[in-house]
């Protein structure tokens, strides 16, 4: 459980508060529930009294930016890890994995993970050029296209003209 199994046991319990058909009080308890166990698992403490609780925010005095973002880091992966577990999740991971047939060739995740250097340099060198994306022309294109329109349909701006 990657080092929380706490967090980890507590939020399959929060997930077990509304067995069935829930209550709007249910649902608001077992959300209230899940924000506690989420920012105690990115750090914050918890502290129960007579009649109170207290959330804490960790203390970032005198700790190093990488610490403070080991930490944040640390609360991601937790979440991460939980949802790689849920089935559906799985699933769609186990499908990106599959090889299947591509106009250049077999290719999986695998291949965008493997290339990544390569398309990293390519997304680079065509920062500047956006027309080099044809999905990012057409993009731009419908938007101009929708400006037009709306400047048109509000009575001003060129008239388009008849076909």
């Amino acid at each position: 459980m990657n080092g929380f199994p706490a967090i980890e046991e507590t939020r399959a319990a929060v997930q077990s508060l509304t067995a069935g058909v829930a209550t709007k009080a249910d649902l608001a308890l077992q959300f209230a529930c899940s924000v506690v166990v989420d920012v105690v698992g990115h750090g914050w403490k918890l502290k129960v009294g007579r009649g109170k609780v207290q959330i804490q925010t960790p203390s970032d005095e005198g700790a190093k930016p990488e610490e403070i973002k080991q930490r944040i880091r640390a609360g991601h992966l937790v979440r991460r890890d939980a949802q790689l577990r849920e089935p559906a999740v799985a699933e769609f991971v186990r499908g990106m994995e599959q090889r299947r047939l591509g106009p250049a060739g077999w290719v999986s995740i695998f291949s965008l993970m493997r290339d990544g250097r390569d398309l990293a340099k390519k997304l680079s060198a065509g920062a500047g050029n956006q027309d080099q994306f044809p999905a990012n022309r057409g993009f731009r294109a419908q938007a101009g296209c929708q400006r037009r329109q709306r400047r048109t349909k509000a009575g001003y701006g060129p008239t388009p003209k008849p076909p």
